[in-house]
């Protein structure tokens, strides 16, 4: 682990965020579905990848791919740089970005959501897979 200090000047122990890459991905589904209201034959994922000393984790969330920006622009800075351990810290951080944001829709998808699935380099993020199943390739978008 190293030392780092993030913006407030609190010193943590764990290995600073070096980088967020925000990724969009249509997933085909095996058949169409639907409810009473509407009908689909793909849903779309926001991935988030996070990387803090050389190790990169994976978050996402099902959503509008509006749903990047959001990350790029508004979430991203409150986590870049922090205590990649402190995770109650990014939360109220990014809790607080959103509140004038629109919290109860779009940005809550992966900015609240999302950044609780971590996955380590024993669990290699595989975006093509996810949530796809059988289904033919997931394709960026």
């Amino acid at each position: 682990m190293t030392r780092n200090t993030p913006r407030d000047g609190t010193p943590r122990d764990g290995p600073a965020v070096e980088r967020l890459t925000v990724s969009v991905y249509r997933i085909p589904t095996d058949l169409p579905g639907g409810d009473a209201t509407l009908t689909w034959d793909a849903t779309t994922l926001v991935l988030v990848e996070v990387t803090a000393a050389g190790v990169t984790g994976l978050g996402y969330t099902y959503g509008s791919p509006a749903t990047a920006a959001v990350v790029e622009q508004t979430l991203s800075d409150r986590v870049v740089g922090q205590d990649a351990f402190d995770v109650p810290a990014a939360n109220d951080r990014m809790s607080r970005a959103l509140r004038n944001a629109g919290r109860p829709g779009t940005a809550a998808g992966v900015g609240l959501r999302g950044r609780h699935r971590p996955v380590g380099p024993e669990t290699p993020a595989r975006p093509g897979r996810a949530g796809c199943g059988p289904s033919p390739p997931c394709t960026p978008c």
